[in-house]
């Protein structure tokens, strides 16, 4: 790994799970300049250039010999799938829907940015492989991972201990209004309305996107409890704990989801090796594990509030959160059903989603808003609802279309081979939780995202790990 782009992965790593306590100090405190707290994408971008450097200078000193090897240029994969899905989303936002320019490069930023950087780092490590890490970036790496989620532990124990409120003032939170581009959250997510309970959401601006990030590190500490090195193997306990304890606290419903899919599979399979004989039939079950996994996330946050709330207790009905997540995804499928030329074109990348909220688009604008307010009504809603359909999948049918969200899930499907199934549960479970919630909103997520991709790739941690 390039010297400049190590520098900037420690960074990345150590800073990214506090960067929404930055923005709000930043913002409210010292009262920076707003572009000061994109410097999580301005890092991105210089890994970019000089991950782009590297290659473009091994190629004219003739060094063809990595290349060779790769099976028709299969490294380039990656970089291939995210130019035909920028190409098909840019081509239906900009010219069959003439959204201008402006409003597509926030969208790019939200939908599409993350998944260029990912891209270019699978590229990367297609190419060069693990002779690219050197024992010294394997090192500083893990330390940096470690480090981030130390931050992260002390600020959850202290609002844990102290209150959020107190806590989180610190960092400028109901101070002043929020400024354009930082995200304005309430202090505390009560479990549901009527609770006075607080959903723990670290050192994030929303409990589930503190479950978010749990689910990317949660498998670096796993493969790292059964280390030779004292000193990391029980960090390694430690940190596994912690971010178990974590999730729960959260009453993320989704990472509850994940988590009982994720124990599950991995004692599906360690049914297989103990009954090898059996192989068949217990990797049909954990596929089935997956698959009911999915079903129940599409369903179950759909459900009649009024039935979930009758079997199940309120921290997991959370019927106001559950009535919420229908209404606006209900009136998503409504407007698809409007219009069904749309399933192929979609409104335009930058109208719906994140970037499509106020803070970021003037409503006035936003040509997608405006026109469906009658269907906001219906499901009693604002229009301003409609821009978070609660389904991240659902989004990017509205933003760019079948084709483009097919693209999409092509790539967000590419890191989940991997030889250790604690790493391919990881990103699942992300990809599980974004059916009835935006979590890839959150930019530590999305870049976290590739940095677990690259965890994956280092050819051994320290010592003796967990196989499975």
């Amino acid at each position: 790994m390039p010297k400049i782009s190590s520098i900037c992965i420690y960074v990345l790593a150590f800073l990214l799970p506090v960067q929404t306590l930055i923005a709000q100090f930043n913002n409210n405190i010292l009262q920076l300049p707003i572009w000061v707290n994109f410097w999580k994408e301005f890092l991105c971008l210089i890994i970019v250039l000089d991950l782009l450097n590297q290659y473009i200078n091994k190629l004219r000193r003739g060094d063809f010999s990595q290349i060779s090897r790769c099976n028709h240029c299969f490294h380039l994969l990656p970089l291939v799938l995210i130019t035909l899905t920028t190409l098909i989303g840019a081509y239906f936002t900009l010219f069959t829907n003439k959204v201008p320019f402006t409003i597509f490069i926030v969208g790019f930023r939200f939908d599409l940015f993350w998944l260029w950087f990912f891209a270019y780092i699978a590229t990367f490590l297609e190419y060069s492989g693990s002779s690219s890490f050197t024992k010294q970036f394997k090192f500083k790496f893990i330390l940096a991972i470690y480090g981030g989620f130390s931050l992260v532990t002390a600020i959850s124990f202290a609002t844990i201990v102290l209150g959020q409120n107190i806590v989180l003032s610190v960092f400028g939170y109901g101070i002043s209004k929020i400024g354009t581009y930082i995200v304005s959250a309430p202090i505390c997510h009560v479990v549901d309305y009527g609770s006075e309970i607080c959903r723990l959401s670290g050192s994030f601006s929303t409990p589930n996107h503190f479950a978010g990030y749990l689910f990317l590190v949660m498998p670096v500490f796993l493969s790292n409890i059964q280390s030779k090195q004292k000193t990391l193997r029980y960090t390694s306990i430690a940190f596994s704990f912690f971010a178990l304890m974590f999730m729960v606290l959260s009453f993320a419903r989704f990472a509850l989801l994940g988590l009982a899919m994720s124990a599950t599979v991995l004692i599906i399979k360690a049914a297989i090796k103990q009954f090898p004989k059996h192989k068949k039939v217990l990797n049909l079950g954990i596929v089935s594990t997956v698959f009911i996994a999915f079903i129940i996330g599409i369903i179950f946050i759909n459900i009649d509030p009024e039935i979930s709330k009758k079997y199940l207790p309120n921290s997991i009905a959370k019927p106001s959160s559950t009535v919420e997540h229908y209404r606006r995804s209900s009136a998503s499928i409504d407007i698809l059903s409007q219009k069904p030329e749309k399933l192929i074109t979609g409104y335009g990348i930058g109208l719906v989603g994140p970037a499509g909220k106020p803070e970021y688009l003037n409503p006035s604008k936003n040509s997608f808003r405006n026109q469906w307010d009658f269907i906001a009504y219906k499901w009693y809603l604002v229009g301003e609802d409609l821009i978070i359909p609660e389904n991240w999948y659902l989004q990017l049918v509205l933003s760019g279309g079948v084709l483009y969200t097919f693209m999409y899930l092509i790539m967000i499907a590419y890191p989940l081979k991997q030889k250790h199934i604690i790493y391919s549960l990881g990103f699942l479970s992300i990809i599980l939780g974004n059916l009835f919630l935006h979590i890839w909103e959150n930019q530590t997520i999305t870049i976290y995202w590739s940095l677990l991709f690259i965890y994956t790739k280092l050819p051994s941690h320290f010592g003796k790990q967990i196989h499975t």
